[in-house]
Parts: structure tokens; sequence; C-alpha cells
């Protein structure tokens, strides 16, 4: 049970990466549009309003114009408490210090590194007709379209560009923020098809039916687990019946062992599996790969035949004992 949700809590994340490094890391719930409400000569102006908004509060929003359909070339970016980007090589993504105060600043997908040049021990890049300073470099999986993207601070010049993403963490977010943003300026919704099986399921709009069904998977084997654990129990319960014990006292007894056994199990699997996603999530694997997922699953799959079996042997020996102190007794007593 642990082992088969491990591998289906490992493989979404390994799906979910992937799958946003192809389409440009963009989330499939981000809304695209064209605008050209910043094209003029107060853009930057507006841009600001927008940014200053207080109830724009955690978004980012992507001008990409100039790229080939959003995976790689220039990207303008305006983000505000967002951190949601592809893992980084080296340095940082933007703060809220890199906007609307006359910088210049950029991450480089890992094929621009070439392009780059040093400056008093400082990386810098040319682009759009000025310098820009590196502050970070990123690397997807090799081959990877978004390595050829270069991110700036959008307020660097004037958005001339027409055509933008809005992405936040959720659905709510960026519904709320896209329907802030209809308020001030004008924009039209563009509808982008989905590329792949996983964006055509929708599985991050309903991550709940996932939920949904890893509890009742839960549940039905810990159903199982129960059947099986009152058929191995048998002559154990018909022995505390014959000294006298009633039978509440005796599920009570089996069972206690049943959740003794299955709450260590579940507190040392969140412990294993908070530590191997933390590791992966790290940056000591920078992506998910099949090897790895399956390295994983080994893992799990040794860990947990090694938890029940000491549990198992833990038990039975406690079992054995107390059989053995009522037995004694009963002698004693006739």
């Amino acid at each position: 049970m642990f082992t088969l949700i491990a591998a289906l809590n490992t493989y979404i994340n390994y799906l979910g990466e992937i799958e946003r490094v192809s389409e440009g890391f963009y989330n499939n719930f981000s809304v695209r549009f064209k605008s050209d409400s910043f094209s003029d000569t107060e853009g930057l102006s507006k841009l600001k309003d927008l940014y200053d908004n207080v109830n724009m509060k955690k978004f980012v929003l992507y001008d990409i114009t100039d790229t080939n359909n959003g995976l790689g070339g220039f990207v303008g970016v305006l983000s505000k408490n967002y951190s949601d980007f592809p893992k980084l090589q080296a340095g940082r993504y933007f703060k809220e210090d890199d906007f609307f105060h006359g910088s210049r600043v950029a991450v480089i997908g890992s094929n621009f590194i070439n392009r780059a040049y040093f400056n008093n021990n400082e990386r810098y890049v040319d682009l759009l007709g000025a310098t820009y300073k590196v502050i970070g470099i990123f690397q997807a999986y090799k081959g990877a379209s978004i390595n050829s993207a270069v991110y700036y601070n959008l307020d660097s010049k004037n958005p001339g560009g027409k055509i933008f993403i809005l992405d936040a963490r959720d659905v709510k977010s960026v519904a709320r923020q896209i329907s802030i943003m209809e308020n001030s300026i004008k924009l039209q919704k563009i509808n982008a098809s989905s590329n792949s099986i996983n964006r055509f399921f929708h599985y991050d709009r309903y991550t709940y039916i996932l939920l949904v069904f890893i509890i009742m998977f839960i549940l039905a084997l810990s159903s199982i687990k129960v059947y099986f654990v009152l058929r191995l129990q048998k002559d154990f319960i018909l022995v505390f019946n014959l000294l006298g014990l009633r039978i509440k006292e005796i599920l009570y007894k089996c069972f206690l062992n049943f959740f003794c056994s299955e709450a260590i199990s579940i507190l040392a699997f969140l412990i294993l599996n908070t530590m191997v996603m933390q590791t992966l999530s790290s940056g000591m694997w920078e992506y998910y790969s099949i090897s790895q997922t399956l390295f994983y699953g080994l893992i799990m799959i040794i860990f947990t035949i090694l938890l029940e079996l000491t549990l198992v042997l833990h038990f039975l020996k406690r079992d054995k004992e107390t059989t053995g102190e009522k037995i004694n007794e009963k002698n004693v007593y006739t």
C-alpha cells in the first residue's frame, strides 16, 4: 500500500515537472491573453500601476511576444511574491527590488551561457539592444527548448509586446488576478491548446480526485488487511476465548497490535517520503528520471518489508508471551 502510494506520488511529480519544462514552465491553469495596453507611451506607467495594485498579490506576468510559443527566446517577466520557476544551476531568480528600480537583470538558460561575458567578476549578456546583468542560470533536461529562453525584468524596456501569460499558484488565484487586470486594461483571452495527455486530463486542476482515490485505496486495502488479521489471529482468539476472556477484550488485544503497527508504519512512511521528496526537489537529482523513480520505489519496498517484519515479529513474540502467562494462570487456578 505504502509503496504504491509512494510510486504514484513520485510519478505525478515526475510528470508535472517534465511537462511544465516542455511547455515553458507555465501552469496548466495559466491564462494567455492579447493586449495593446502596454504598447503605447504610457505602457510602463500602466505596468507599474498594475504591480503596485494591492489586490495583485502573488502572480507572474510573462511577455512571450518574442518567443517560440513561450518556449525559447526572450521572455519579459514581472513577478510579485512568486517563486515557482525552473530549478537553477546557479544564482537566483527575480525579487521585488529588481523591478522599477532602473536595473536591467536577466536569468538565462544554459544554452545562452556562451553568449555571456564577465566584467568585474559579474556576468553580463547583451539583449534587446542593451546590456543586462545575469543574476541566474537555469538548466532543464538535455534538449529542452526552455534552455534557450532568457528571462529579463519586463520593466527594463517599454513592453511593446502584445501576447502575455498570467500565472499564479492555483486556479482561483489566476482567475482573481485576471479579473483585477480586466478592470484596468483591455485584454482578450487566448484559448491555448492542450499538447499532451497530462494537460488533456487537467491533472493539476483536479488534484482532489487523486486525493479521494488515494484515501479510498487506503481504506480498501486496510479493510482487506483487517480481514487477514482476523484470519491469522484465529488461533489466538480461540485460545483467549478458552481462557475465559470476553470477546470484546480479545478483539481489543488483536486490533491493538494492528492499529499500533499501522500507526508506526504510516508515521515512518511519511517521514521517509518527506525526506526523499525533499532530496528530489533540493536539486540533488535536478530532474526526475525513470531510473530515479524505480530507485525510490525500491527503497520504499525494502523499507516497508523490513518495517512490517520487525513489527510482526515483535507483536507475535508479545502475544506468545501473553498467551503463555494466561495458560500458566489457568493451570495454577486449576
